[in-house]
């Protein structure tokens, strides 16, 4: 077989195969939606990140009250160091130094408790959004839906965003359950 020959089968073949995928891509309806987004504008989003922001706020109070002991006990000890033993000192200090690592303890607790309150939280939320998702997906015939903020995705055109389309059917499931 010549070259030219070879040639002209192979561009030949590239152009049928590289329309065919041309047209079976043209067929395929793809969507994007925002999490965060649904999150915040959703009904049931609003009210779990207010309860949220309410625990949040509870044990902020709660770490605030213990820094402020923290500090006054500094406070205390910087005013009657000058007139305290060496002992005495080197106590008050033990003392002070055991509420600091008490407090970035708790800290630490309080941070843990939160991520698992807010996973708590949301572990319903995104199982009924799954469903919701998919359901949209069979509905409106879309071969796949994306979380738009994931790595991999660099433009989103707006016409294929269903994120308020989400927002409004999640609204309208949840208020249903909420009247029964």
């Amino acid at each position: 077989m010549s070259t030219k020959r070879f040639l002209i089968l192979f561009f030949s073949l590239f152009f049928v195969l590289s329309y065919v995928s041309f047209s079976y891509a043209r067929g395929i309806k793809i969507a994007v939606i925002d999490m965060q987004q649904i999150m915040q504008q959703s009904n049931i989003g609003k009210t779990t990140i207010s309860k949220l922001k309410e625990k949040y706020k509870n044990l902020q109070e709660k770490l605030n009250q213990q820094a402020k002991k923290v500090q006054q006990a500094r406070q205390e000890f910087e005013k009657k160091a000058p007139l305290l033993s060496k002992e005495a000192k080197q106590k008050e200090a033990q003392k002070i130094s055991n509420m600091i690592r008490d407090l970035q303890a708790q800290q630490q607790n309080y941070q843990m408790e939160m991520r698992q309150a807010e996973q708590e939280a949301m572990k319903p939320i995104f199982a009924k959004l799954r469903k919701l998702i998919q359901k949209i997906g069979r509905e409106k015939g879309y071969a796949i839906i994306l979380e738009k903020n994931m790595p991999g995705v660099y433009y989103v055109s707006p016409r294929v965003d269903i994120t308020k389309m989400i927002i409004k059917e999640l609204n309208k499931e949840t208020s249903k359950k909420t009247k029964k």
